[in-house]
């Protein structure tokens, strides 16, 4: 975002310097239209990418059953992500000592590093491999917009639990022979589950079958026989 914006002023520099030679105040006029031009345009830049990222946590938290407004709030959208990672909250008060040099600096790294954490535990819950914190550490907008609008369940139980008042959704680990990852109680009787393979959450129903009738069904009453087939 600085360098754009560097680059911006540098690109009307000359533009400025060029429109203060003319006379009757006209070069004072275009050089502070060009600067506001600029401010507006940076306002701008910075509103649409915090827009952006306030849309991913939104639907990233949309996953672990968290009110949409946390994530247009700053501070507040920090404060929950972390809650989520299973780390306090009031960590993310640290950006707020960026305004005094050196302490500030300090305390900014340190959030950024509980920031990782968090992000490496959510992850999990996502059922992603760890490795992808490591796209979170260089483009964590990348990151963020991935988490949010796979098709990934949330499970608390796959990472650090989660802290704050929300729920998120904490399904049985695979294989404990409990719905929806395992066992549950076969329709057409028998001991065999039916919630799939009991190895991933695909959510479809597996009916093996050997659970199926396999006479053929006796009309009832009053209808004709079925008529025999020729061989």
């Amino acid at each position: 975002m600085t360098a754009m914006i560097d680059s911006l002023l540098t690109y009307l520099h000359p533009l400025m310097n060029a429109a203060s030679d003319y006379p009757f105040g006209f070069g004072e006029l275009a050089a502070g239209s060009a600067l506001v031009f600029a401010i507006l345009v940076s306002l701008a830049m910075i509103l649409g990418i915090y827009a952006l990222v306030a849309i991913f946590y939104m639907k990233l938290f949309a996953k672990a059953n968290v009110p949409a407004w946390k994530a247009w709030v700053p501070i507040v959208n920090m404060w929950k992500f972390l809650e989520l990672g299973g780390y306090p909250g009031a960590i993310s008060l640290l950006t707020l000592a960026n305004l005094i040099p050196c302490i500030g600096s300090i305390a900014y790294i340190v959030c950024l590093v509980f920031m990782c954490m968090a992000a490496y535990q959510i992850g999990l819950k996502l059922g992603q491999d760890g490795a992808w914190v490591v796209l979170y550490i260089f483009v964590a907008i990348v990151w963020l917009g991935i988490m949010a609008f796979n098709k990934a369940i949330w499970n608390d139980s796959l990472g650090k639990p989660a802290l704050g008042p929300e729920r998120p959704p904490t399904w049985p680990p695979y294989n404990s022979g409990v719905p929806p990852y395992g066992g549950g109680v076969p329709p057409y009787g028998g001991s065999t589950p039916y919630y799939g393979s009991g190895t991933t959450p695909t959510g479809s129903y597996y009916q093996p079958a050997s659970m199926y009738p396999q006479s053929i069904p006796v009309p009832p009453s009053g209808y004709p026989p079925t008529p025999p087939t020729n061989p």
